[in-house]
């Protein structure tokens, strides 16, 4: 029971943060909000390299390679639901002052979609290199690659 109500506990205050960093977004002005993306632009550009500079693909370390590519995976996991949040209250919003909720249920049922096509893309990648050793790391290479295009098109957006 004291687990449940930690886990309740925290998840009350992540809550809370992503509602008031929602809310300070939503009150920034329209050039502020462009300034804003146009620097996480940057800054996306960079960790690309990053990544592609941190994940160097050697094929006498696949193991830490895999490791690295986990790291990425959790954090661009992590940007993908900054995004997909941003647009869910952004569309929110247009729902509160319209009463048109059909952009919103579109939006949700695409990126439900584009989480079963990333699955399923990926896995066919991995079904293809089976029973290779590395067949993981073309899988944890494609979800990267799909989760990096979809961040890109909810920033233009």
């Amino acid at each position: 029971m004291a687990s449940y109500i930690t886990r309740f506990a925290k998840l009350a205050v992540l809550t809370s943060l992503l509602a008031n960093s929602a809310i300070a977004y939503a009150a920034q002005s329209s050039m502020e909000k462009k300034e804003m993306m146009a620097g996480d632009k940057t800054m996306q550009m960079h960790d690309k390299k990053m990544m592609m500079q941190t994940c160097q693909r050697d094929p006498k370390k696949p193991i830490e390679y895999g490791r690295c590519l986990d790291n990425e995976k959790s954090k661009l996991d992590r940007l993908l639901t900054t995004w997909v949040n941003n647009h869910v209250f952004e569309l929110g919003e247009t729902v509160k002052s319209t009463g048109r909720k059909s952009a919103l249920n579109m939006f949700n049922k695409s990126q439900k979609s584009f989480v079963n096509y990333r699955e399923n893309n990926c896995r066919w990648h991995y079904l293809e290199r089976l029973p290779h050793d590395d067949a993981n790391l073309y899988y944890k290479e494609c979800y990267l690659r799909l989760t990096q295009e979809r961040i890109d098109e909810l920033q233009k957006h």
